[in-house]
């Protein structure tokens, strides 16, 4: 789990998704179908994103959307630093999979 934005919790569930917990709501992402190769990693890549996008000024769902996308990438690559996508990778890979990670309130 990521604690971050004073009032907002994450929970990251690996294949089954995301939940955060924020403002009194709880909004689910679902996973990326990705063929993994390795986590290592995967979890220090979505916290240092989301912590990112949440100091940023981005709302918790939408850094959770640029979270879960550096993670998946992340995964596809064997290793700690292999992987981590730069911001430019990501920005792209945030908008082929926009419509798959759309948040749904619980």
């Amino acid at each position: 789990m990521t604690a971050s934005g004073g009032n907002t919790l994450v929970e990251k569930m690996g294949s089954r998704g995301v939940r955060v917990y924020s403002g009194g709501r709880v909004v689910r992402l679902p996973a990326v179908e990705a063929r993994p190769v390795d986590t290592t990693g995967a979890g220090d890549v979505f916290s240092a994103v989301f912590d990112y996008k949440i100091m940023s000024g981005y709302p918790p769902e939408e850094a959770a959307v640029w979270a879960t996308a550096a993670s998946t990438i992340k995964i596809t690559e064997v290793g700690a630093k292999r992987g981590v996508p730069s911001y430019t990778q990501l920005e792209s890979y945030v908008e082929t999979i926009r419509e798959k990670i759309t948040p749904v309130i619980e």
